[in-house]
């Protein structure tokens, strides 16, 4: 069974991806957890920290995966495909991390700034992709001088865009973005751009599990 503290965290993150920051009802989150808002505080401390809290939550468990393109040292191209298709699928599979970082953003990340742990995390992915991409342009295999947080920025871009724009696109060109064909030919459409714009040859890039991406 779901510890509280647990239960807690997750009805938290749900509101906050709904409602943002200020629409959120601390009491409404401990009705839903069966719990009371005593019980909540003790915690948590207050609503600022338990939105911290779920913020760094979602964070970090991106951030742990990404994190582990440092075991493929051996191979450029797959580090970034790997990078490139877990930060795809976890969007895909985690709409409520668009959400909290759409409101985040309408507040103008005053409470993500808080954390000192996402500002460690990203630093350490920021330093990890740059170690591949030296690698790859001392290898011959990457164009040299690719900034990469410009290039994870751009990869983030590409994998919540249509996601974040769903229903407007949808209606707009008159097809279904959200469904599952679709979404795969999008995940492999930024493969094609992500490796097609860091490759050095001008040939289509290689998926690393074999043939053409």
């Amino acid at each position: 069974m779901q510890d509280l503290k647990t239960r807690i965290l997750d009805i938290a993150t749900e509101e906050f991806a709904a409602h943002g920051f200020q629409g959120v009802r601390v009491e409404r989150i401990a009705e839903r957890a069966a719990c009371s808002t005593r019980m909540l505080y003790k915690y948590y401390g207050d609503k600022r920290v338990l939105y911290v809290t779920v913020l760094e939550r979602a964070y970090a468990d991106l951030r742990h995966r990404d994190l582990q393109i440092g075991e493929l040292k051996a191979d450029p191209i797959a580090a970034v495909t790997t990078l490139v298709d877990w930060t795809f699928d976890y969007m895909n599979r985690h709409r409520e991390f668009v959400l909290l970082t759409r409101n985040e953003n309408l507040l103008e990340g005053k409470f993500i700034s808080l954390s000192q742990r996402l500002s460690k995390a990203n630093d350490q992915l920021i330093r990890l992709l740059r170690r591949i991409l030296t690698r790859g342009a001392r290898d011959g295999i990457f164009l040299a001088g690719i900034d990469p947080l410009q290039l994870y920025v751009s990869i983030v871009a590409l994998s919540v865009h249509h996601i974040a724009n769903a229903h407007t696109l949808s209606k707009a060109f008159q097809r279904n973005l959200a469904g599952a064909d679709w979404i795969r030919s999008r995940r492999r459409h930024v493969r094609q751009l992500i490796l097609g714009g860091i490759l050095r040859s001008a040939t289509a890039p290689q998926n690393p599990r074999g043939g053409r991406l």
